[in-house]
């Protein structure tokens, strides 16, 4: 009976944890709502504009020209079949297949 305490206990504080943190996600955000709406967030965002320029340069560019090719249709579609390629063929795995494909087409409906 001690274990199912201790478990419940655990429980009681995850939760009161997790509602604890997005209180404060909330708040965090509404502060930040707030200033958005007051239009008094120009300072931070001079700021960070600052930085990303100080920062700048060629090589970076290049960098983040590739995160950002990652994300395009033709990288994803052509990584997805080369996944399932590796799936099917190599690891012989029917089942991981027919679920991408399936994720694939719920995705593109």
């Amino acid at each position: 009976m001690e274990k199912n305490e201790k478990l419940a206990g655990l429980a009681f504080l995850l939760l009161i944890g997790g509602l604890g943190l997005a209180v404060l996600f909330i708040v965090l955000f509404a502060e930040l709502a707030e200033e958005v709406v007051e239009k008094e967030v120009a300072q931070f965002d001079n700021f960070i504009i600052n930085g990303m320029e100080a920062g700048a340069s060629k090589t970076w560019d290049q960098v983040m020209f590739i995160f950002t090719e990652m994300g395009s249709v033709w990288f994803l579609t052509v990584l997805s079949l080369v996944v399932l390629v590796v799936l099917g063929v190599k690891m012989k795995d029917k089942w991981a297949c027919c679920f991408l494909l399936l994720q694939w087409g719920e995705a593109h409906y």
